[in-house]
């Protein structure tokens, strides 16, 4: 099993969120981060637990996501680079990520990713087909 082989390894999470909501930062690389438009839950359980979502994502991200809402990984040639700019950021600036977050999420951009709109829009979409 994984918790004899990785002695990291805590088990399952029954919420992300709670994971998620002490850190500071969250490393959320997409898995087909080459595909234009490409961006599933992992910047967005970032951005509801707090957190400040190191991203690498499609290279239209902004098209969709204000780059003030997240760290670019594209930015940065080297790990190194990363980690003295995290370490070197003030709270000021850790704060202002957090607040253009918000404002991103409460937006009518920010709501169209929503569980809510997905919804209306399958509801609309069998309605439509059904009428």
């Amino acid at each position: 099993t994984l918790s004899k082989k990785y002695m990291v390894y805590k088990g399952t999470v029954p919420r992300k969120k709670d994971a998620l909501e002490p850190y500071k930062f969250n490393i959320a690389f997409e898995n087909a981060h080459s595909i234009p438009g490409y961006i599933t839950e992992k910047i967005f359980d970032s951005f509801v637990s707090g957190t400040i979502p190191v991203y690498l994502g499609p290279k239209n991200v902004t098209d969709f996501i204000p780059s003030e809402c997240f760290i670019d990984m594209n930015r940065f040639n080297y790990y190194k680079e990363l980690y003295e700019f995290m370490t070197s950021m003030s709270d000021e600036d850790y704060l202002a990520y957090q607040k253009k977050i918000k404002l991103f999420l409460t937006s009518n951009i920010g709501q169209k990713f929503t569980n809510e709109h997905y919804f209306r829009l399958v509801h609309d979409s069998i309605t439509e087909s059904i009428s």
